[in-house]
């Protein structure tokens, strides 16, 4: 009857370990992604970096035609880091242009997932990992990791495609100037000179564009020949087109072209010395040659742009010469109808005073005035034409005609300027009492923080707002500079509110995770604790001091949470490491125990549900010397045991994958 009670006992202890050792259910991956690129369960990355982390998503949308999906979670509670971002890719519905990135970052693993016709190798992939993810998560710069990836694919995606033509094509067409302007055709060089003129613009606004830095040697050596070549062609044709223009118009007329021409001629000439330093018996390292080469760039690009400039001003004056009378007549009507505005601009500026400081009003206090003067001169300008044209003096007609047109376009702006700054001293004033109200609105909210950065920054705010307020119902004032002072508030403000309100979310979020790695530890350390009780016949000193300093750890950051949550984030992971270890060196204790137990042969035959020394070892190990595990899990007590800290690289029938430990 004893045998029978203790048989009983011993069937229920064991029915107590097991339970006690059914694994706890892991969270269940594979996770449902957020409807944007970015799902940050773990809170990792903060408030004010996230926005950085989806213009890097975006732009390698948008340049490669890839999404790649970003994930933090705090662990992949056991599971294979490979197999859980392969398995939520496809979960996800995640196709051969996505990329999904998987950081646990308790664990400190991580994992990639692509489709298997996805345009990168595997070798790829891993060195984008390697160069431009691993770096970032070692720092636990989340949000750096995040935009490596971004970087780094886009990066290789570039790298895999087929090389661009060269850019060295688009400079052909500026020495096109100097071949098609035969200086015989005097007629038709104006028009030539201002069609060419613009060609060379259009051409040379891709080459500038594009970074002489990006260029090797080879290639700067040829189009800073190139430039240099057109150009030249282009001051020789220039110094022709120049005497035409002299013979024809005097030398006042053409002053200013004959000083830009001086000085290109100097750029040029500055140029070709260079030249001649790169090409000569001395030879000049590396970096030094590609200096000059890019220096024999600029000042031809210079050089070229200021004769392009003058050039259209000859057009537009041998454009005149042919029909003076014509344009005379549309800039006399053009004058009339300025003059008409004139007096209405007199009376805006008058309103315009009396609202405003004259520092609001700026040049466009005198506008009118100045309007009036132009006027006058175009008046006389154009009588000087018509005189000239009647005489026949075809040159100095179309001289007083251009300076008529230019006078009348000025008075025309004048005007349009008056006009302008009625309107945007208008929307200044209105855009100051909305923004004034805005920013009282900030003030009260920093109040709300209660930190006194922000209160002073609030004290500050609401004068502001209030001197805007009075400065409004009191005029005249200046809501340009009143508007500038209220704007720059804000922005201190705001800013110092946004970094407030990002260190209370983060200080959350660690609390979260230190609270939720606490009760992790607890439960581990329950469990060690119950299979160290269990087995306490086999189970050395090693796993139980393991186990105490668990215990004491456990402590110390349940004490510490509420003062210092970092420190006790620390103290439960260690707590946590600690209650593994014992798990571990207890089920060693317990293994080294069952290999030492030799099992007697049984005497006869006899039917059972299970072998007589197996129950035995359970026994003898729970009631005076340890029990087998001889068929525990690889994974080992309280989860699974970590891997080496190298790259690991796995594949499903749709994806494949791969990463590691940081």
């Amino acid at each position: 009857m004893n045998r029978l009670k203790r048989i009983s006992v011993v069937l229920c202890i064991v029915a107590v370990v097991c339970v006690s050792f059914v694994p706890v259910a892991q969270a269940a991956p594979p996770l449902v992604l957020n409807a944007q690129q970015l799902t940050d369960d773990a809170g990792a990355v903060p408030s004010a970096e996230k926005s950085m982390v989806t213009e890097a998503l975006d732009r390698l949308n948008a340049e490669h035609d890839i999404q790649l999906f970003v994930v933090y979670v705090a662990s992949f509670d056991g599971m294979d880091s490979v197999e859980w971002a392969n398995r939520t890719a496809e979960l996800n519905g995640l196709g051969i242009n996505d990329i999904l990135l998987a950081v646990a970052v308790n664990d400190r693993q991580y994992a990639w997932s692509v489709g298997q016709e996805f345009g990168l190798t595997d070798a790829q992939l891993e060195e984008v990992a390697t160069d431009s993810i691993e770096p970032a998560l070692q720092k636990s710069d989340w949000a750096g990791a995040a935009i490596g990836a971004a970087d780094g694919y886009g990066a290789a995606l570039a790298a895999a495609a087929e090389p661009a033509a060269p850019a060295s094509e688009n400079a052909k067409p500026a020495s096109l100037l100097g071949c098609l302007l035969p200086a015989g055709i005097v007629a038709i060089i104006g028009g030539v000179i201002a069609f060419f003129a613009s060609k060379r613009r259009k051409v040379r606004g891709p080459v500038a564009a594009s970074a002489t830095g990006e260029l090797d040697t080879k290639s700067l050596e040829t189009k800073a020949g190139q430039l240099l070549v057109a150009v030249d062609d282009a001051l020789r044709t220039s110094e022709q087109e120049l005497g035409f223009a002299e013979a024809e118009f005097g030398a006042d007329a053409v002053k200013e072209y004959a000083t830009a021409l001086a000085d290109s001629k100097k750029q040029v000439a500055e140029a070709f010395g260079i030249q001649q330093k790169v090409y000569d018996a001395e030879p000049e390292d590396e970096p030094t040659r590609r200096e000059m080469l890019k220096r024999i760039i600029e000042l031809s690009e210079q050089a070229d742009a200021r004769l392009d400039e003058k050039a259209e001003g000859f057009a537009r004056l041998r454009n005149i010469a042919g029909r003076a009378d014509e344009v005379l007549g549309e800039v006399t009507k053009r004058l009339t109808a300025a003059e008409g505005q004139l007096a209405g601009a007199t009376a805006t500026l008058g309103e315009l005073k009396a609202a405003y400081l004259p520092a609001a009003l700026g040049e466009v206090a005198d506008d009118d005035v100045e309007a009036k003067e132009a006027m006058a001169f175009a008046r006389a300008a154009i009588e000087r034409g018509t005189a000239a044209s009647a005489s026949g003096d075809s040159a100095a007609a179309a001289i007083a005609t251009r300076e008529a047109e230019d006078a009348v376009v000025l008075s025309e702006r004048l005007i349009a300027a008056v006009a302008a700054a009625r309107e945007q001293l208008a929307q200044a004033g209105k855009s100051l009492v909305d923004e004034s109200l805005a920013l009282e609105q900030a003030a009260a909210a920093a109040e709300g923080v209660g930190t006194p950065e922000l209160g002073q920054l609030a004290v500050t705010a609401r004068r502001v707002a209030a001197e805007a307020r009075a400065a409004s119902g009191a005029p005249p004032f200046d809501p340009i500079a009143h508007l500038a002072q209220v704007r720059s508030t804000a922005e201190q403000l705001n800013a110092a509110l946004g970094a407030a309100r990002d260190a209370a979310a983060q200080a959350a979020a660690a609390r979260a995770a230190a609270t939720s790695t606490i009760t992790t530890a607890r439960d581990r350390i329950a469990s060690a604790d119950a299979f160290i009780a269990t087995r306490s016949g086999v189970v050395g000193a090693q796993a139980r001091s393991a186990l105490g300093e668990a215990s004491t750890r456990l402590a110390r950051a349940e004490s510490l949470l509420a003062t210092d949550v970092n420190a006790a984030l620390a103290e439960a992971q260690s707590a946590q490491q600690y209650a593994e270890s014992a798990a571990r060196y207890a089920q060693s204790d317990v293994a080294a125990h069952d290999r030492s137990v030799t099992p007697s042969p049984p005497s006869a035959p006899r039917p059972s549900t299970g072998s007589s020394d197996g129950w035995g070892r359970a026994a003898g190990a729970i009631l005076g010397g340890g029990m087998s595990s001889g068929r525990r899990s690889s994974g080992g007590f309280g989860g699974s045991s970590r891997g080496s800290s190298g790259t690991s690289r796995s594949s499903s029938s749709t994806r494949r994958g791969g990463g590691g430990r940081f």
